[in-house]
Order: structure tokens, then C-alpha cells, then sequence
């Protein structure tokens, strides 16, 4: 993904060689955990992962951009995006889910934490008038002042899917 956005090769090669040889360990305060190897190459307290992760969620951003009248915001693995146009959010969220089916990942719809969605006043958040991701309906949140959906996705171990995940990012990019 990096380097169809335009990172150099030797930049991208680098990070893949480091991440393949690097051994992690948790630590807590005085204590340190085994060392293992990371199947994901993203970790929380990784300096880099942060980079990396963000080349799959400004993948998101232009598929999701190019579709629906709806600016996109997000923060490492958050997503967001919000407008005052109802139907452009609705085709926004049917764009993403696009997104992320074909790219592999799994959406964590109708589960606190996950998927959400909000309107300015409460008269608007009638169930019935709630956005849908997959086809399932998202809680409202009360924290926001315009509509919008916020959705983040389970994240897998496995280093072979992470690589098709961001094989299938561009093409979804691409595509959508």
C-alpha cells in the first residue's frame, strides 16, 4: 500500500526486513515477558506501526471519498465519517463494508466499542432511522453534533492475511 501512495521501495523493503526480524516482549513496570514474534506487524507501542496502519486507513479514506459526499477522519484503526446529508452517510457505510469485505477484514457491527452512529438532537435517533453497516442497524451515540458513523474492525494474527488485506486495500481502492 505504502508504495503505490508513493513511499520509495528501499523505504518499504526496509520496514518489511526489520519487522520480520524483530522479537517483542511485553513489559510491565519492572517486569518483562518472553520474547515472541509479531505475526501482524503492527503493536501497540511500535513506533512505526502507527505509519503502517494508516497507509490501510488512507486506503479506506479515498475508496470511501471517491463515492459518498462525506469527508472521512481518522486516528490510527478509528474511523469516522460524518455529514448533515443522511443518504451520503448511508452510502458512505455501504462503502466501507464494501471496502472491508473485500479487503478482508471483519467489521465490528452492533457491539459496544464497534460500529456507531449519531445525530444532533435525540428526536433524530429513532431506531428505525438508525445507519447500517452489513445490513445491521448501529446504536446512536449521544457524543457528536452532526450525522455520522464511526466503525473500527477485528483485527487478525495471521501475517499472510495481513499482506492480502493490503493487496485487497488497494484493489478496493482502486475499484471503488
Amino acid at each position: 500500500i505504502m508504495t503505490s501512495f508513493g513511499c520509495p521501495e528501499r523505504i518499504t523493503t526496509a520496514l518489511s526486513s526489520f519487522y520480520k526480524q524483530l522479537k517483542r516482549a511485553f513489559r510491565y513496570g519492572e517486569s518483562m515477558g518472553v520474547f515472541f514474534q509479531s505475526t501482524t506487524s503492527i503493536l501497540q507501542g511500535c513506533a512505526l506501526s502507527q505509519h503502517l496502519i494508516n497507509a490501510g486507513g488512507t486506503a479506506w479514506a479515498r475508496a470511501v471519498e471517491s463515492g459518498a459526499d462525506v469527508p472521512v477522519k481518522g486516528f490510527i484503526d478509528d474511523k469516522g465519517m460524518k455529514s448533515r446529508k443522511r443518504a451520503e452517510v448511508q452510502k458512505a457505510c455501504d462503502i466501507s463494508a464494501e471496502f472491508h469485505r473485500d479487503v478482508g477484514e471483519k467489521l465490528n457491527v452492533g457491539k459496544a466499542g464497534g460500529c456507531s452512529c449519531w445525530a444532533t438532537t435525540r428526536k433524530a435517533q429513532k431506531p428505525e432511522d438508525a445507519f447500517t453497516m452489513e445490513g445491521i442497524p448501529m446504536e446512536w451515540a449521544t457524543e457528536e453534533v452532526v450525522l455520522g458513523v464511526e466503525h473500527q474492525y477485528v483485527r487478525g494474527k495471521n501475517r499472510k492475511k495481513q499482506e492480502t488485506r493490503g493487496l485487497n486495500a488497494l484493489a478496493a481502492t482502486e475499484r471503488l
